[in-house]
């Protein structure tokens, strides 16, 4: 992969240097109505792109406004190299890698937050000057914070992808290009406030007095959707929002309903209840599972020890903190025990079958919502124990905030994402079931 990349920048880079000089004025004339004309039309939407060799992504509109002032780029590149003899080097070649690779990224330049590295890279690569691009792009990641458009640009520009192997990454920026996902990538695109950390691997945004590092992945979750819990389609939180709450609940917990984000979610969660009864459900099996773990050589639970447990003794959970006492369930015998045996070998797992007898009101945060949601991934985290505050990990700060919502509007519980074949349950009280059998 690697390698081929290597060549097609090589080969560029060869072609340019053996192309007159003025079949190359020409090219860049070329090239520059082409970056002038798709910024025109990306300005008014954001959709489709115009490719080196005439393709039109998309009709309508945007069509009609490149097809009558867009040089057909295809005919000009070819009427200007007709006539060059270049030994060794064949259009139908040339033509092919100028669209995967240079169109392509000025595309990508367009549609992304103007910075200094990426404003570089484009007019070195309208002059077809490829190995500047490489010392562009080098230059800039030996900095200690990147910012995010440029960390965009390394993800997603076929450029980027090309000269890889000529690429002087930090250690860790590799293995974070490969994590992060393009859809990340896009949306950060036009973020001059977030950053790529080299020291700490991680992102944050500047807008915070002290900054809090994100991972990778926990950035990929915030990215993940664009609304929460939202019927208007309109983005509830920003990432910078997520970032600086996550901080607070982390750093001063004791002050965090008074930040802005949390009167956001709290009031969301109200309205919710309230107007969108599609979120709000009750119970909604006739029976489901309850498992505890026990050591080999204890005696079996009986069944009125597996009710929740007495305030004081439950650790954290992903929906109550310390000592608070919860009761989870899940849909599946099977998920019910996955989720109580995660990390835990050598243990017996027992599992009781109950039956709901009290009518509930829960918020359904399972993932079958009409719309997407910034949140619901982000609840989903997987305990990595790296950073806890007061035994809290990290994952769960959000989730057990959420939880302290719904609990305060008036729910009596949450249906969340367990696995793709089950569901989970969390209420606040156990007198919502009976017990029927172990199974």
């Amino acid at each position: 992969m690697n390698k081929e990349s290597n060549n097609s920048i090589k080969e560029l880079q060869l072609f340019s240097e053996l192309l007159p000089a003025e079949h190359k004025r020409e090219i860049i004339k070329v090239n520059t109505e082409y970056f002038d004309t798709t910024m025109k039309s990306l300005e008014k939407t954001m959709r489709g792109f115009y490719s080196v060799l005439g393709e039109v992504a998309q009709q309508g509109e945007l069509l009609r406004s490149i097809q009558t002032s867009l040089i057909p780029l295809q005919e000009n590149m070819r009427a200007i190299l007709a006539s060059v003899d270049i030994a060794g080097t064949a259009l139908e070649s040339i033509l092919p890698l100028v669209e995967t690779i240079q169109s392509s990224t000025l595309k990508t330049i367009c549609s992304m937050q103007k910075t200094d590295m990426t404003e570089s890279i484009k007019n070195a690569l309208i002059a077809l000057d490829y190995s500047k691009c490489i010392r562009i792009a080098n230059e800039e990641l030996k900095e200690k914070e990147i910012i995010a458009p440029n960390v965009s640009f390394f993800k997603n520009a076929s450029l980027s992808k090309s000269m890889s192997g000529e690429l002087e990454y930090p250690y860790g920026f590799k293995s974070m290009l490969k994590t992060l996902n393009s859809y990340s990538a896009t949306t950060i695109s036009d973020n001059i406030d977030i950053f790529y950390s080299v020291g700490s691997r991680g992102f944050y945004s500047n807008k915070n007095d002290a900054p809090f590092i994100v991972t990778t992945n926990e950035l990929n979750t915030i990215c993940d959707a664009k609304v929460l819990l939202d019927g208007n389609g309109e983005e509830f939180v920003s990432e910078d929002e997520l970032m600086d709450f996550i901080n607070i609940l982390f750093d001063e917990p004791q002050f965090a309903s008074v930040h802005p984000t949390a009167r956001k979610i709290y009031n969301r969660i109200l309205q919710l209840k309230e107007v969108q009864e599609e979120l709000v459900i009750e119970f909604d099996r006739e029976v489901y599972y309850h498992s505890r773990t026990r050591e080999k050589n204890a005696i079996p639970y009986i069944m009125d020890e597996m009710s929740r447990a007495p305030v004081g003794v439950p650790k954290t959970g992903r929906y109550n903190q310390p000592g608070k006492s919860y009761y989870y369930f899940a849909d599946t015998k099977e998920g019910a025990e996955k989720e109580v045996t995660k990390n835990k070998k050598d243990l017996i797992t027992q599992t009781l079958q109950i039956k709901p007898i009290s009518a509930v009101k829960l918020l359904d945060l399972s993932g079958k919502m009409k719309r997407g949601s910034i949140f619901l991934k982000y609840l989903r985290f997987e305990v990595n124990n790296d950073g806890c505050v007061n035994n809290m990990p990290r994952e769960y700060l959000i989730p057990n905030f959420v939880s302290t919502c719904c609990k305060k509007a008036g729910f009596d519980g949450i249906k969340y994402y367990g696995g793709k074949d089950y569901c989970n349950y969390v209420t606040w009280s156990d007198r919502h079931f009976k017990g029927i059998r172990f199974v």
